[in-house]
């Protein structure tokens, strides 16, 4: 959980930054995103846990229960990060600053490997450029949320995250 620090609707830093290198036939490049000093309040569905739905989360793994407050208390190392679970609204629904979580983030938003082939192998298939590649979109973010159930950039689990998405291709030029 973090304090509540950053109080603006927008992010205090938008950032984003491509890397890109050729190295005898070979290339890379690499997008990387990312948001700063932003703090988000996630009280959507699914950040309270949904015992009609069967619907937890692994942040719901370490609530506060009865059994764990009296195993903790007496010397167990058992973390309890998570207000009690409950099957109706109750008091740990009512806004409050737990569910402000730090939204800030980085992302691997693009990431591509290629080789292109050496001219005297491209002419002997009447081509004048045949390029190798595999990428992929939206490979690993770095954040600080309490769960990896859901993305930093939704309000909640409940919402479509971005997909990850890897391809492979051809480039021929005649």
């Amino acid at each position: 959980m973090v304090p509540i620090k950053y109080s603006s609707l927008v992010p205090q830093f938008t950032y984003g930054a491509n890397f890109g290198v050729n190295y005898k036939g070979f290339d890379f490049s690499c997008l990387v995103q990312g948001i700063g000093r932003f703090s988000r309040y996630y009280a959507d569905a699914g950040i309270f846990e949904e015992l009609s739905a069967k619907s937890y989360f692994d942040m719901h793994l370490n609530r506060w229960s009865p059994d764990r407050y009296e195993r903790k208390m007496n010397g167990e190392n058992i973390k309890i990060s998570h207000p009690r679970l409950a099957n109706t609204k109750s008091t740990s629904h009512l806004p409050n600053s737990y569910y402000i979580m730090d939204a800030s983030y980085v992302r691997l938003k693009n990431l591509e490997v290629g080789y292109t082939l050496p001219q005297h192998l491209t002419k002997k298939l009447s081509a004048e450029r045949i390029r190798f590649y595999v990428n992929g979109n939206n490979l690993y973010t770095w954040h600080n949320l309490e769960t990896d159930s859901f993305d930093p950039e939704q309000l909640g689990p409940t919402q479509y995250p971005n997909m990850r998405v890897y391809n492979i291709g051809l480039n021929v030029t005649f």
